[in-house]
Order: C-alpha cells, then structure tokens, then sequence
C-alpha cells in the first residue's frame, strides 16, 4: 500500500496518486539545479528524491481531503529543503578537488 494512502486517505480514496505529479517534482529538481548553476545534467540523489516526498507528505497528512493535491510550490519547497543543492555542492567540491 502506497504511504500516501495511509497519511492521506481522503485524496487517496479520492484517486489522488503521487505518481501523477512525478513531472511536477522533477521540474522543482530541474529549476533548482538551473538555478544553483549546477554543474552538468540533472541527477537526483535519492536521499535528495526521498526527502522532498517525506516533506510533502509531512505536509499533506494535515490538509488531506478528498480534492487535496500537492501543489507546485509545495514541491518546490521541499525541493530546496532536501538538501538537493548543498548536497551537489559538496560532491562537487570533492570531485574537482580529485
């Protein structure tokens, strides 16, 4: 059973899936990699990935209703707490130094 049935059992029992906003998480990824003028293509850690779903999730459970969906700027904020962008960073420090 997918955990967003459990924490939102309203939007869930309504339809809602997380899978339907995979392209709205990964523009929040894209437009952080872009903006932190991130080194080469897009490649999402899945400490990173799992993060920014916990965080929506988190903030799911409390606004759970049948019509509740995520919205873009929800994604876009855990996005930025995920720690995508220090992450990156900090690999890249490593890297280059090498």
């Amino acid at each position: 059973m997918e955990l967003y049935a459990i924490l939102c059992s309203q939007a869930f029992d309504a339809g809602y899936r997380l899978v339907s906003d995979a392209s709205a998480l990964w523009q929040a990824f894209e437009i952080a990699h872009h903006k932190a003028n991130l080194p080469g293509q897009l490649a999402i850690p899945m400490e990173s990935f799992a993060r920014a779903v916990e965080i929506v999730l988190k903030d799911s459970e409390v606004k759970d209703d049948p019509g509740y969906r995520p919205d873009p700027p929800l994604w876009a904020h855990a996005v930025r707490h995920s720690g995508y962008v220090q992450s990156r960073h900090a690999t890249g420090r490593v890297l280059v130094a090498a």
